[in-house]
C-alpha cells in the first residue's frame, strides 16, 4: 500500500510470478528470480527444487525424508560449455551429477 498501487496492476505483477517459476526455474531467469525473493524465501524454494529433483531419480524413490533433505543440502548447481567432458567412462568418479538441461 506503500506506493498505493492499482490493484489491477499489483494483480499483473503477481500473475508473471508463477508463470515464471513454471517456465524458467533451470535457466537463466531463475537467478533473477532469486536475487529478488527474501533469503527465507530462497533457501525454502531452492530446496523445494532440489528435492523435486531427487524425487525424479529411481535410486532416492523411497528414501527416508531426512536422508532426501541432507542430499538435497548438498546439492550444487553446475553448468558445463555443450561437448565437455562431465565424466569419463572407466575413471573412478568423486562426483554424482543430474544433467538437468542439455
Amino acid at each position: 500500500d506503500y506506493y498505493r498501487v492499482p490493484w489491477h496492476i499489483q494483480k499483473e505483477v503477481f500473475s508473471i510470478f508463477p508463470h515464471l517459476l513454471q517456465t524458467s526455474l533451470n535457466d537463466s531467469l531463475n537467478s533473477e528470480i532469486m536475487e529478488i525473493l527474501p533469503s527465507f524465501v530462497q533457501s525454502k524454494l531452492n530446496l523445494f527444487i532440489k528435492r523435486k529433483l531427487l524425487s525424479s531419480v529411481p535410486m532416492f524413490m523411497g528414501a527416508h525424508e531426512q536422508c532426501v533433505n541432507a542430499l538435497a543440502d548438498s546439492l550444487q548447481e553446475a553448468v558445463f560449455p555443450p561437448g565437455m567432458d562431465i565424466c569419463i567412462q572407466g575413471e573412478v568418479g568423486g562426483e554424482m551429477y543430474f544433467v538437468v538441461n542439455g
